[in-house]
């Protein structure tokens, strides 16, 4: 699998938050891969997408091509909204798998307007989700965000204690006009549920982007104390005091990550801070 090589700031939210989300990737689809208000449209199309892609995603292999065609072709004429489904969510899997989170994200779409359901609604969601977090593009970043938050709250409606879902809400708020909503409901979630470690966790990232260290190793060590397991907050967490100065805890940090990841390119990177405090 292709990999584009890691320049990490760690004042800068979205290489932060996407570390963790290897391979590095940018979400923009070439046209050919999408489907303008139709996911089931333009199905020839896929057949130029492993040349026409984004250089950062993998190539798509010319049997999955083939298998995109012939899936797309199964929605368009299935009369049967269940099977229509379940081919949008194929579609949804293949696109993703081989990080086109766009067009992933319109298929999960696609399958739940055939088939609405919990299930389905928060598949969407995540996958708007995903797609929000890792594109560089301003204005995909502001409709991923609201389809994500769309998806989310249906869920919420039916269980309304998902606070893990309210707190994904809560971070799409975060990049409106009034980011301080967001910030503030994921302070409510905490009020709630003090252990909830979505919300704590959006709240250390949006405290290292600000460059308020001192606040993201109390979040992250809240993490760690609740999953000492937890190789990202311990990644964050290795950071922050890196930033802060205390470069022997900062080393601490980093050396419990190489135990819990084998991912060669976060390795890569704990080493550059590593040979930094050394």
């Amino acid at each position: 699998m292709l990999r584009t090589k890691i320049i990490f700031a760690a004042s800068a939210l979205v290489l932060v938050v996407t570390l963790f989300n290897l391979p590095k990737i940018v979400v923009e689809n070439d046209q050919s891969d999408l489907a303008a208000s139709d996911p089931a449209e333009n199905s020839e199309g896929a057949r130029n997408s492993d040349e026409e892609a984004n250089s950062h995603t993998p190539s798509i292999p010319s049997d999955v091509i083939d298998q995109i065609v012939n899936l797309r072709e199964l929605v368009k004429n299935s009369v049967d909204d269940k099977k229509s489904a379940i081919f949008a969510d194929s579609l949804a899997e293949l696109f993703s798998r081989y990080q086109r989170l766009d067009s992933a994200a319109q298929y999960s779409e696609l399958a739940a307007s055939f088939f609405p359901n919990i299930k389905t609604w928060e598949k969407a969601g995540e996958s708007y989700y995903k797609a929000y977090s890792l594109t560089a593009n301003r204005e995909k970043q502001k409709v991923f965000a609201e389809k994500a938050k769309e998806f989310f709250e249906k869920v919420l409606e039916l269980e309304p204690e998902r606070y893990d879902l309210e707190a994904k809400v809560a971070m799409t708020l975060v990049t409106t006009s009034a980011p301080m909503q967001g910030i503030m409901r994921l302070r409510e979630i905490l009020e709630k549920d003090p252990d909830n470690e979505t919300a704590i966790f959006n709240l250390g990232t949006l405290s290292m982007q600000s460059g308020q260290y001192d606040k993201a190793v109390d979040r992250f060590k809240k993490l760690t104390a609740l999953d000492p397991q937890n190789s990202q907050a311990l990644f964050y967490l290795g950071i922050s005091y890196f930033n802060m100065g205390d470069k022997t805890r900062a080393k601490e940090q980093f050396q419990k990550v190489k135990k819990l990841d084998n991912d060669p390119a976060v390795l890569a990177t704990v080493d550059s801070y590593l040979k930094e405090i050394d």
